[in-house]
This record gives C-alpha cells, structure tokens and sequence, in this order.
C-alpha cells in the first residue's frame, strides 16, 4: 500500500468575518474529498485541537467508521514533538 499526504490551503484576506482557518465543516470535507479520490480507507493522525475532537466531528467520525481510523495524540506529549 502506498503512503500518501492530503492536504488543502486556505487563504486569509482579512474580511470581516472570514474564517481564518479550519473549521468542523472544512474538515470534513477534505477527508470526505480525501476518501473519494484514494477509493479506500484513511488512517488519520490528530492532536487536540478544540475543532477535531468537538461531539460534531467525533460523531461524523463514528458514522465513518468503515473507512476512517482516527488516532489522537496525547494532549501533552513533548517526547513526540520531532524538533
């Protein structure tokens, strides 16, 4: 099997209430994008960040368990940051 990165930019152009990153909805859009092109299952490694383990994504997570596999890491783990 081959290993691949998926990955979407997004733009600031400072307007009033632009999105300066992303959000539930852009996450799942990229995975969903993501499983669509590659026709098989995604291994998803995350950290904490309020928008990947908030009920909204856990629950679309569930619901996707066929195909995607979330592991998290640590809330504090400086034994794993590669610098």
């Amino acid at each position: 099997m081959r290993t691949r990165l998926v990955y979407r930019t997004l733009t600031h152009h400072r307007r009033k209430g632009e999105p300066k990153g992303f959000g539930v909805e852009g996450f799942k859009a990229l995975l969903q994008a993501a499983h669509i092109q590659f026709g098989g299952p995604i291994s998803l490694v995350w950290d904490s960040l309020p928008e990947h383990i908030c009920a909204r994504m856990r629950d679309w997570i569930t619901e996707r368990e066929g195909w995607l596999v979330v592991y998290r890491f640590p809330a504090y783990a400086p034994d794993l940051n590669p610098d």
